[in-house]
């Protein structure tokens, strides 16, 4: 919550301070849901047993009558669980894990780019007029902060701190313990309306590829049983690792995760956008 009052704070600062075009920027504000897309994951469709309530804040730029650039942030949570997804239970893994999300979106006006090839006269001005805004492409860029954990005997506990395929066993033949931060891609679709020359409102549907095969701790292979119980945390690590099975009988170097596939995460929901003008700017110059 303090990254978001952060980050919120920042961008008004910005859009206050920098913008002096009528009417090209806006603040948005966007509620809505997110899920993960992963190892632990069954299918693109949501699952309400694991989507979660996240919040975003941006600062928009029109460009033009098609292009839209939006500076924000989004936070939110994201979980998973084996004994949601039918084959997994008996590798019997979960996690939760807190996103917060800095991103820069394009958003692409498909019936802005028709009314540039085909002019209407009857659809002149912003967003020609029209009430309808959309249907819209959205891509863009972001950074995430992600730090999976999960519950044991109640009491939650930092994965990447555990080393659960075998990051804190020394020597070398395993991997380093994975960043908390990543580089994502994004990509989605838009629609809304218009409810006055001001005020939008928009539904918005965001995939968000990152670049990292670990939002849920589950990426390669099983370490050597006796090697993790012998680390700092190794009963604790060994319960997360093998999901709460006997680690001994497991082979080291059997696949725990796909290491092919990176994890994901989608957004969908509302966004309200209050277009700003230079009469706006002005007062909240003067606050």
């Amino acid at each position: 919550m303090k990254s978001f009052v952060f980050w919120t704070i920042v961008l008004i600062h910005v859009s206050v301070n920098a913008f002096s075009h009528d009417r090209r920027f806006s603040l948005s504000l966007s509620p809505g849901l997110m899920y993960y897309q992963g190892d632990m994951s069954s299918s693109l469709a949501p699952d309400m047993r694991t989507s979660h309530f996240s919040l975003g804040f941006g600062v928009g730029y029109r460009l033009n009558q098609i292009v839209k650039l939006e500076l924000g942030y989004n936070r939110g949570k994201i979980s998973g669980a084996d004994s949601l997804v039918s084959g997994h239970e008996k590798r019997n893994l979960h996690f939760e894990s807190p996103i917060s999300d800095i991103r820069l979106l394009t958003y692409i006006d498909l019936f802005g780019i028709y009314d540039k090839i085909w002019p209407n006269t009857l659809m002149e001005g912003e967003y020609g007029g029209r009430k309808f805004l959309g249907p819209g492409l959205i891509f863009g860029i972001g950074y995430t902060k992600y730090n999976p954990k999960g519950f044991y005997n109640g009491e939650w506990y930092r994965l990447r701190d555990l080393g659960t395929e075998g990051q804190h066993i020394p020597g070398g033949a395993y991997p380093e313990p994975y960043n908390k931060w990543a580089l994502n891609i994004k990509y989605g679709i838009s629609f809304g309306y218009k409810l006055s020359n001001k005020v939008h409102l928009e539904m918005e549907f965001i995939y968000h590829d990152v670049f990292t095969d670990y939002l849920d701790d589950l990426s390669g292979t099983y370490p050597d049983y006796n090697e993790l119980i012998a680390t700092e945390n190794g009963k604790i690590a060994a319960q997360f690792t093998y999901g709460g099975r006997d680690g001994s009988v497991v082979r080291k170097g059997q696949l725990r995760g796909n290491p092919d596939t990176k994890d994901a995460f989608v957004t969908f929901g509302f966004k309200l956008t209050y277009v700003i003008s230079r009469k706006d700017l002005e007062f909240f110059k003067n606050l």
